[in-house]
């Protein structure tokens, strides 16, 4: 079946990069994000195919300069959350006949993250919050030598 895919891309091919004092390319911050355009990508996925199915084909086959992150495959780890047709979503478990509208569905990186480049999201913000938390337990006292397992 025939998918039209319409992806929100940040400092596509061809647009330099902006350097740091160094050399080293910048990320932009939230409010000075590189302006967006839209590509349009068509591709023949079957009708269970879900969304990130049809970016990795988009990257393997059209252009392999899209950038797009993802991980498990499985909605477990969170790393292919994107907006699809401006709803938050991730793409490993959204169905592609569940979200196309008029014949096309678009995906774009989440506009709450520092954008990268493309689909891709700084992820240090979310780290730095997780470590602050201490999302692990810790005994009160330490454990006596001998009994830790």
């Amino acid at each position: 079946m025939k998918w039209t895919v319409i992806v929100g891309r940040y400092s596509p091919p061809g647009e330099p990069q902006p350097k740091g004092e160094k050399g080293a390319p910048l990320r932009p911050p939230y409010d000075k994000a590189p302006p967006k355009t839209y590509q349009t990508f068509k591709v023949d996925l079957p009708e269970h195919a879900m969304v990130l199915d049809a970016l990795i084909a988009v990257r393997e086959y059209q252009d392999e300069s899209l950038a797009v992150r993802c991980a498990c495959r499985s909605a477990i780890c969170g790393s292919c959350a994107m907006w699809v047709n401006g709803h938050a979503r991730l793409v490993c478990t959204s169905k592609l006949r569940e979200h196309t509208v008029d014949g096309k569905v678009t995906v774009e990186a989440p506009p709450s993250m520092p954008i990268v480049r493309d689909l891709v999201c700084d992820m240090k913000p979310f780290w730095n919050k997780n470590l602050s938390v201490k999302p692990w337990l810790e005994n009160k006292q330490p454990v006596p030598a001998g009994e830790e397992y």
